[in-house]
């Protein structure tokens, strides 16, 4: 998978703040425009930890826009999530979910990003993705990467639909 290529569907997420998303698929036909940045991360991980303020900017910035912000963790104590996210509360202002089956690592970490990381394979996080109507329109880290909110700002003006 490649920048521009379309997200496979990911429906078995299991979330713990926000309204349930399915991701991938197909293109909308209908006429819709879906910006989405989904972002992996863990409750262990320090920088994750320090992307969660600037994601809820994310989020409030654009939520008029349509654009909806998603972490994924694929941790197996779920209830360690839970009181970490409740522990945040409107400091980690967007949807949380728990990829028990991994599906959404295989999709998009394991598939787009292998090789970029580790010699193990063992892929970086946080790392986060802007999909505009399910295809990948950026991969990187958002705090670091000046591209993210260029490419963010063209997604909520429409320019990639």
């Amino acid at each position: 998978m490649s920048l521009g290529m379309i997200c496979p569907l990911i429906d078995d997420l299991t979330f713990i703040k926000g309204d349930p998303i399915i991701l991938g698929g197909s293109l909308p036909t209908d006429g819709s425009h879906s910006i989405m940045v989904v972002e992996f991360w863990a409750t262990w991980c320090l920088p994750c930890r320090e992307t969660i303020p600037h994601l809820t900017k994310v989020q409030a910035k654009y939520r008029d826009r349509g654009v909806k912000v998603l972490g994924i963790t694929n941790e197996k104590k779920e209830d360690q999530v839970i009181e970490f996210v409740n522990e945040k509360g409107d400091q980690m202002d967007y949807s949380v979910a728990i990829d028990r089956q991994k599906t959404a690592k295989k999709a998009l970490l394991k598939t787009f990003l292998a090789g970029l990381f580790k010699p193990s394979g063992s892929p970086g996080i946080p790392t986060a993705f802007i999909l505009v109507n399910n295809k990948v329109m950026w991969c990187g880290q958002p705090v670091l990467d000046e591209e993210f909110e260029q490419i963010l700002e063209k997604a909520a003006h429409g320019a990639f639909s």
